[in-house]
């Protein structure tokens, strides 16, 4: 695959420094994402950090690097659980949105801060005590095998 400025530089045709949601589209489909209306949705909602609506190449290039780790996973499913779980919109999953998702699936048990710190041991790879979306998208990928 070329590298992420090169994709970036191709697909930024009026050369503003921004990816805008159509060459978004395009950009996606040269690295083999199925790039759906409701997917550009969550991925500006993810990545355009600034709020501008457009990706800048810092935003574009996060972007790339955590598709990296998405694995078989729908990009849309794993960042609109994501987005669900991240309560705050940080762009981490803290330990109380953690538990707070976890009750989702755990129905009438408790979720217990062991439970919670748990997945966090699983899913934390930087060990800063939160999971980013690549992180959790590891760890989903890992769960399904």
């Amino acid at each position: 695959m070329a590298n992420v400025e090169q994709i970036f530089k191709k697909y930024d045709v009026n050369r503003d420094g921004h990816m805008s949601t159509a060459e978004l589209e395009a950009a996606l489909k040269e690295l083999k994402v199925v790039p759906t209306k409701g997917l550009i949705e969550v991925l500006m909602k993810q990545y355009d950090v600034d709020g501008n609506g457009q990706l800048d190449l810092q935003e574009f290039t996060r972007l790339v690097g955590d598709l990296k780790h998405f694995g078989s996973a729908d990009p849309q499913e794993l960042l609109e659980t994501f987005r669900k779980i991240d309560k705050d919109g940080s762009g981490f999953i803290s330990p109380e949105e953690l538990k707070t998702g976890l009750k989702h699936f755990f129905g009438d048990e408790p979720v217990t801060d062991e439970i919670v710190q748990w997945v966090i041991d699983g899913a934390d790879k930087n060990a800063d005590g939160r999971i980013d979306i690549a992180e959790f998208a590891q760890y989903i990928h890992v769960l399904e095998k």
